[in-house]
């Protein structure tokens, strides 16, 4: 959620994904034709990439590299499947995720407490916000959706893949 939205951290970062954090068969699509994007260009996220399940809660999937999502995850502070309960006083369990990225953005440098449920109990901690490479966003993305069997280009750089990188939206997994 470094610079998030994808909520991870800047722009590149509003990447959602979604899939169902208990059927390892679910596939992941773009969560929307338009990216989210900061009305601040200088707005800056945690660093995280997050996954909406079937009951649309908003779970932690992965984090960019150099944000303090990044951190949290290699502390064992922050792990993938998390759900995401509350951004500073502000409940955001099954919210949209545009409101979610609202609540995440802000000014680079300063910090946001976040709480997240795991299993059967609440884990809480205070997350800064910072710029992070888009490339290394973009791969955060690219990975996640990797991982969650969703068929991507080879290279999250690949411009002849519609993404809401390039301006195009993934769109819906193809039917069955």
């Amino acid at each position: 959620m470094g610079q998030e939205i994808s909520s991870l951290g800047s722009v590149g970062c509003a990447d959602f994904c979604r899939t169902s954090r208990n059927d390892e068969q679910s596939t992941m699509q773009s969560k929307a034709t338009t990216p989210i994007r900061p009305a601040d260009r200088q707005a800056s996220g945690i660093g995280a990439v997050f996954g909406v399940d079937t009951t649309g809660a908003v779970f932690f999937n992965t984090a960019v590299s150099g944000s303090s999502c990044a951190d949290a995850e290699k502390e064992g502070k922050l792990l993938k499947g998390d759900v995401l309960v509350s951004v500073g006083d502000h409940k955001v369990y099954r919210a949209p995720l545009s409101d979610v990225a609202s609540k995440l953005l802000g000014k680079p440098g300063t910090f946001v407490q976040v709480k997240f449920m795991r299993e059967d109990q609440y884990v809480t901690m205070s997350l800064e916000r910072r710029l992070t490479d888009l490339k290394a966003a973009k791969e955060a993305v690219h990975q996640a959706k990797v991982e969650s069997g969703l068929r991507v280009p080879s290279s999250p750089n690949d411009a002849s893949q519609s993404s809401p990188f390039n301006g195009g939206g993934g769109g819906p997994p193809p039917k069955k």
